[in-house]
């Protein structure tokens, strides 16, 4: 980025006008900085740029070079391209970031009815070498990593045609973003470990807790999501934001208190509230803030915060920023499938009888057969929330996420009565309550922490100048 600056500070004080080009010209108009997993920026000048060379026994090039390297630069001149590559002085390495300096001629051209001069790339192994006069004329000022700069007056035209209708997209271009590609698909190891684990426990936890006490319990995650996201993202919480969070986790205490004393009744008649474990024979059963159950949920819950925070945190970190969101989603799942396989074969240990070659082909049979149809129901809704969730964090953050899905509990509660029959107590009436209020409390004063896309979120152009060409 300091190279950059430099260069364009250079061309400002020469009075030379320029503007990017090609790739650095979209991430101009995407409010982008520049590619992380590319080595160059590409500005663009008209040739000569019209200074008075009449009495000098040298050639335009070697006058231009000599100016530049006065500000500190490594000049690469390519003839046969004619094209200028700047670096640091002293650097020599072709994979050191540098700016590439491509030079423009103005030609007589019959070909363009609108305008007989066009401006054409000296560069003639681009493919995309003309441009009329009126793309680039007069330039227009926008902001790019802190500077004000120029781009051509039609920019988006010029995008256009030379990279189709997806050019607001965000896409990989070069063959050497491979490297870079391979790393943020090993990053997604990490969270899809553990929403593996998560997705895993949650068939077992379901097996233990009425659904809208399970949703209540998982909502414990916003107060460890929040220290996460502190962590992580170096943003303090404000006094309002962190009693909201606590607001919702006392909404999940008072349900855990309800099941917690329905648990220790239903296992013996004559259990008193003060005693601190319930013997039965030989077996000692612990209440329910001890039990098995409730440590797997703890587990289920640390798994979320962690897996979610980290997942929006590559999602807006530097390095993945310029991989497509959809392509990130496929690493994840990608992660997630190999996880799911290595878990296989842990439980394959629990029943050595059966292979885990078997236990794949007899569950994909049941599935088939029709045995098992809302296997694949799930497995597509699971999907479709893990898309969503991928959007809403790339765009919002992890603990608006948690919020949101303690909205889940309205539709919990009346659906668990519908399907199966279990009532709404008072309890569960009040923590939804309390829930909401904590919800409501939230989106008063909510933390914003949007994706890094640009050093200086301003508009793209502001003002129009003319440049005079004799």
């Amino acid at each position: 980025m300091q190279l950059t600056l430099r260069a364009v500070d250079m061309f400002n004080d020469l009075s030379i006008p320029f503007w990017p080009d090609f790739q650095s010209l979209l991430n101009v108009l995407r409010n982008e900085t520049f590619n992380s997993w590319d080595h160059d920026v590409d500005l663009s000048i008209e040739w000569p740029y019209g200074l008075n060379f009449a009495n000098s026994k040298l050639n335009y090039t070697e006058i231009f070079i000599r100016k530049i390297e006065k500000y500190g630069f490594t000049v690469t001149f390519r003839p046969k391209r004619k094209l200028l590559s700047l670096k640091y002085e002293g650097v020599t390495s072709v994979h050191q970031s540098h700016v590439d300096i491509w030079l423009w001629s103005r030609q007589y051209s019959t070909n363009h009815s609108e305008n007989k001069y066009v401006l054409e790339l000296l560069d003639y192994s681009i493919k995309y070498k003309t441009r009329l006069i009126s793309h680039i004329y007069p330039l227009k000022f926008a902001t790019w990593l802190g500077r004000n700069i120029t781009i051509p007056y039609d920019a988006h035209t010029i995008a256009l045609k030379e990279y189709g209708t997806s050019y607001m997209k965000p896409t990989v271009f070069r063959v050497n973003c491979i490297h870079n590609l391979f790393n943020v698909f090993f990053l997604y190891l990490a969270p899809a470990a553990l929403y593996c684990l998560y997705n895993n426990l949650a068939f077992l936890n379901l097996s233990s807790y009425d659904p809208t006490t399970y949703f209540l319990l998982l909502q414990f995650r916003v107060v460890v999501t929040a220290v996460i996201f502190q962590f992580l993202f170096s943003k303090r919480l404000t006094c309002i934001q962190w009693l909201s969070l606590f607001i919702l986790t006392f909404g999940c205490i008072i349900k855990q208190f309800e099941h917690s004393s329905t648990s220790t009744v239903s296992v013996s008649k004559n259990t008193t509230e003060t005693e601190p474990l319930i013997t039965i024979g030989r077996t000692i059963v612990l209440p329910s803030f001890t039990d098995i159950h409730f440590i797997w949920m703890l587990v289920q819950v640390f798994c979320s915060c962690f897996a979610g925070v980290y997942t929006e945190y590559l999602l807006k970190n530097d390095r993945s920023i310029q991989v497509d969101i959809m392509l990130q989603n496929t690493f994840m799942y990608t992660n997630s499938i190999v996880c799911n396989i290595v878990l296989l074969i842990l439980f394959e240990e629990q029943q050595p009888s059966m292979t885990t070659t078997n236990n794949f082909f007899n569950t994909l049979k049941s599935i088939i057969s029709g045995q098992q149809l809302l296997v694949p129901l799930i497995i597509l809704n699971n999907a479709a929330i893990g898309l969503v969730t991928s959007l809403f964090l790339k765009s919002m953050n992890s603990i608006l996420k948690t919020f949101a899905s303690a909205l889940e509990l309205f539709f919990t509660s009346i659906l668990a009565w519908l399907i199966f029959s279990i009532p709404i107590s008072g309890s569960t009436c009040l923590a939804i309550i309390i829930v909401s209020t904590a919800v409501y409390l939230y989106s008063t004063n909510p933390v914003v922490n949007l994706p890094k896309t640009s050093v200086e979120e301003e508009p793209t152009v502001i003002e129009t100048i003319t440049i005079s060409k004799n």
